[in-house]
């Protein structure tokens, strides 16, 4: 009688907590795993834990574990001194199939150009060059050669940072491909490395992101006629997203060139796929001649820290390749950066890169500088307050979810939804969450309360941001922080601020680039801005300036090591200084932390690496 009155009632307590487990190990997984191919079993379980809400305990989490380990959901990865660790099948069938497509496609296109054609096109590209005082490379050559003669529908180009990899290489394989028929497409993580590449190689540029979200377009397009993608900072893309490209490479008959450097910093997202193509067999051509650095022991800076030789990096920089400066409180560190930046003259900080490893470090640091520089009437004038929209980062599975949401958080929709009163654009602010129903009350600039049931509607066409307050006067560097094609504003394009007009919260601002744009601080649009005097290393990747200053904190053990460093000190031509706290522990983060992120599949040895490939 007993289990009939549960029976009809439905699951019991203990089926019911076991069913939340089992949902929240799941979610957790998927949450945790778009960061990072594998994952630690302590953060799975403490995730999960916080996803079920007490629904489920700990030990109940821990089965959940179990059993999705058992059922193959989660396989588990050692981390070595990170202890047990797991990845997700799905995680591990995204890297297969990207292997998949590479190794499929080898020796199986005819060469665009003969050898014959191939050397008349490099040669004539470094006459011009040289016309011009730039000598080609032997590396430059070869790899062009190869570009354009090979066989394989994917190849790759491995150049360490000041190799001329776009106006050598690059642009002289999309001339060569064009005289053969082909459409050339650039594609880069970012929009300002997009537009970059594309100016280069005259092409339009688009980013990887937009790429894979209007694919089948793309692909409808690609098999009408021959094509040939470039895609640059390939470290940068993510496995999931380089599946993706080489997937919809494999549909429309498109040959992809892969560009990047390994030793550089990776995508926010899951995995290393740049690298893990090179280490299945990718046929990559090799750029290892250094050109940017003018600053010879700038140059030897940079190949210490590719090297991993933490010492003979920082004494080059000693011995007149840059500067360290070692300070032990933060706050005095900082203090200092924002001197020695202000004693610069107009002009060369024009040209100085200054960056720190983190978000928070970024802030503080742009506090000191602009302190210093109202000091000595750079920054001048009235000044304005402006909300500005800083996105949360949020990863898909807490954008699905209400509790990846606070109270006064901004959303925006990437589309209408005219049922529901929301118009494309517009900012809405969160006013009430209701966590157990998946429900989020928004409210309108006119307070129209908009009913946002998250299961139901506006899934995937969401950005979420918070509203920071920032102040901003004439003088001001700014930075935009959003892709605007509308207005020509550019996710990470500086500018500087040349009009402030606070009785009507306006503010102009003339762009890099020379144009100029006026700004209403009330706008949802307008406030995708913030201070552009200090970026992050990694935001920073791809920018070249004749100086660079970079806060470097030895103890930081997730945000410094030997690629965040190599990053830095690459971005200068002519002098890189760091400040730190320990000289000595600096050294040694280099030496010891490489930077690399593990992969979902298990590295191959080199033996099973060979079998594979003549498999292939």
């Amino acid at each position: 009688r007993a289990a009939t009155m549960t029976a009809e009632r439905g699951p019991s307590t203990r089926d019911r907590a076991e069913i939340a487990a089992r949902e929240a190990v799941a979610a957790a997984a998927r949450h945790l795993s778009e960061r990072e191919a594998v994952f630690g079993a302590a953060a799975l379980e403490a995730r999960a834990g916080e996803r079920a809400g007490g629904l489920a305990n700990a030990a109940q989490i821990v089965q959940a574990v179990d059993r999705a380990r058992g059922t193959g959901d989660l396989i588990a990865r050692d981390q070595g001194a990170r202890g047990r660790g797991f990845t997700t099948c799905e995680a591990v069938a995204t890297e297969r199939r990207m292997l998949a497509i590479e190794g499929d496609g080898r020796g199986t296109a005819v060469p665009a150009l003969d050898r014959q054609e191939a050397l008349r096109a490099v040669t004539t590209a470094a006459f011009f060059s040289q016309a011009k005082g730039h000598s080609w490379t032997e590396g430059q050559r070869t790899a062009t050669m190869g570009l354009l003669t090979s066989p394989d529908r994917v190849s790759g180009v491995q150049g360490y940072a000041g190799t001329a990899k776009t106006t050598t290489v690059l642009s002289t394989y999309a001339k060569g491909m064009r005289e053969k028929g082909y459409e050339v497409r650039a594609f880069a993580p970012t929009a300002a490395a997009a537009d970059l590449l594309g100016g280069a190689i005259g092409a339009k540029g688009e980013t990887v992101a937009k790429a894979v979200l209007t694919g089948e377009g793309i692909v409808k397009e690609a098999r009408t006629r021959p094509e040939a993608w470039i895609v640059d900072e390939a470290s940068m893309v993510s496995a999931r997203d380089m599946a993706k490209v080489l997937g919809m490479a494999e549909r429309s008959g498109a040959r992809v060139v892969l560009v990047g450097d390994v030793k550089q910093l990776g995508s926010v997202e899951a995995g290393r796929a740049f690298g893990q193509l090179q280490d299945a067999g990718m046929k990559t051509h090799v750029l290892d001649k250094i050109v940017r650095q003018a600053n010879d022991l700038t140059r030897e800076a940079v190949e210490a820290t590719i090297a991993g030789d933490g010492a003979r990096a920082l004494a080059a920089l000693d011995k007149g390749g840059g500067r360290i400066t070692e300070i032990a409180q933060a706050g005095d560190r900082r203090a200092a950066m924002a001197r020695d930046f202000a004693a610069l003259s107009p002009k060369d900080r024009a040209k100085t890169l200054v960056m720190d490893t983190t978000r928070e470090g970024r802030e503080l640091l742009t506090e000191a500088i602009r302190a210093e520089l109202r000091k000595d009437g750079t920054i001048t004038g009235e000044s304005v307050r402006m909300a500005t929209l800083e996105n949360k980062g949020l990863t898909r599975e807490e954008a699905r979810m209400a509790n990846g949401y606070e109270k006064g958080d901004v959303v925006t929709f990437r589309r209408d939804y005219e049922r529901h009163g929301v118009a494309k654009g517009q900012a809405y602010r969160v006013d009430r969450i209701d966590r157990e129903a998946n429900r989020i009350m928004l409210r309108g600039p006119n307070g129209r309360a908009i009913d946002w049931r998250l299961d139901r509607w506006g899934r995937g066409q969401s950005e979420a941001y918070v509203a920071k307050e920032r102040e901003f006067a004439k003088g001001d560097r700014v930075q935009f922080t959003r892709n605007d094609r509308e207005t020509g504003r550019v996710n990470g394009l500086t500018g500087n601020v040349t009009a402030i007009d606070a009785e009507r919260r306006a503010m102009t601002v003339r762009d890099a680039r020379g144009r100029e744009h006026k700004l209403s601080l009330d706008q949802a649009r307008d406030r995708h801005l913030r201070h552009g005097w200090v970026g992050t290393v990694h935001g920073s990747q791809g920018a070249t300036a004749d100086r660079s200053m970079t806060h470097l904190e030895s103890h930081r053990a997730m945000t410094v090591d030997a690629k965040t460093t190599y990053v830095a000190i690459s971005r200068a031509r002519h002098h890189a200084a760091i400040y730190t706290d320990s000289r000595e522990k600096l050294a040694d983060a280099i030496e010891l932390r490489s930077g690399e992120r593990q992969t979902a599949l298990e590295p191959q040895r080199s033996g099973e690496r060979k079998a594979t490939a003549l498999s292939l």
